[in-house]
């Protein structure tokens, strides 16, 4: 079951949790989450002198022609057509609106607890939680293998923490997570009997300050528990 809680994480915790929705290797693809320094070309079927290739800024926002700027950062490429194209309805006749990622920003996750060498790792291509675990240079002996967690950002003000059980996934006995950018993985030294309690005592302290990931200091996050 599924459990919110509210939470100030703080400002270290502003930091942490981000895009997409968990999702194990081989299911069905989850939509990319856009966020600041991502280049998208936004498209227009019956409009095509409207085409524009814009970064989104620092702040989320993108600014069009017409209709000034708009959100888009923590945003489903798809999400982003819909809003441009109904923000465009008042102005064009059959707007209809593609949003398409041209250059990703920030592609990077975070390793941290229980391995060889924690740190970023760049996302080069799909990885698994697994790999990224080995990019780090494997799990200490100290590491509670079935008690691994991944931190997830989710868009707006929600975030997740899930489960990964690592011995499982290394028996075949479970799929691995496809990782997405901003994702942080915790390997702890012992298990973890509640992710709430893991969330109200650990998360504002696993990711460096210095680190850009899609927060806004001091929000309110709604905190998913998988």
């Amino acid at each position: 079951m599924q459990q919110h809680r509210k939470r100030w994480l703080g400002c270290a915790a502003c930091l942490l949790l981000t895009a997409g929705t968990l999702h194990a290797q081989g299911g069905g693809a989850q939509p990319y989450i856009l966020s600041a320094g991502d280049s998208v070309e936004v498209r227009f079927s019956f409009n095509t002198d409207m085409n524009d290739r814009i970064t989104i800024r620092p702040d989320g926002f993108i600014s069009m022609a017409m209709i000034g700027e708009i959100k888009a950062a923590g945003k489903s490429p798809a999400q982003l057509s819909g809003d441009i194209t109904a923000a465009y309805h008042p102005y064009l006749r059959d707007p209809q609106a593609v949003v398409v990622v041209r250059e990703f920003a920030n592609r990077r996750v975070y390793v941290t607890g229980e391995v060889a060498s924690p740190g970023v790792l760049p996302i080069t291509g799909p990885l698994t939680v697994l790999q990224a675990v080995a990019n780090c240079g494997g799990a200490r002996a100290s590491a509670a293998l079935d008690s691994a967690v991944l931190l997830r950002y989710e868009g707006g003000n929600k975030a997740a923490v899930q489960s990964v059980k690592l011995k499982e996934i290394m028996k075949g006995k479970s799929v691995d997570f496809l990782l997405q950018p901003f994702d942080v993985v915790f390997l702890p030294r012992s298990k973890i009997a509640s992710l709430d309690l893991f969330v109200d005592q650990y998360v504002n302290s696993l990711v460096p300050r210095s680190l850009l990931f899609p927060y806004n200091i001091n929000n309110v996050y709604t905190v998913t528990t998988k």
